[in-house]
């Protein structure tokens, strides 16, 4: 499922992106920071292996794994990222 303009997409926009278009899946779900028509097929495919990557690894994991990924490595070495980039020109690692 996928929400636009959303609260919690604006919120991660301005905190980690300075207000630029922005979203967080979390679960199944998107929160886009603005509206559908703002979304990118490469951005909606990113998020959809997003999706795809909580579904394999279950929230526990993801998350803890996310969040370890981007203090010891950073935002652009974490795993799951690398995979998303991938998946947006439809390559797959």
């Amino acid at each position: 499922m996928d929400k636009y303009n959303h609260w919690l997409g604006r919120l991660f926009s301005l905190i980690f992106y300075n207000g630029k278009p922005y979203a967080v899946t979390l679960g199944q779900t998107t929160y886009y920071s603005g509206p559908s028509t703002d979304v990118s097929p490469q951005w909606r495919r990113h998020e959809d292996e997003h999706k795809k990557q909580w579904a394999r690894h279950g929230k526990v994991r993801f998350l803890s794994r996310y969040i370890w990924q981007w203090i010891t490595k950073g935002y652009d070495k974490i795993d799951y990222e690398v995979e998303a980039r991938a998946a947006e020109l439809n390559r797959h690692l």
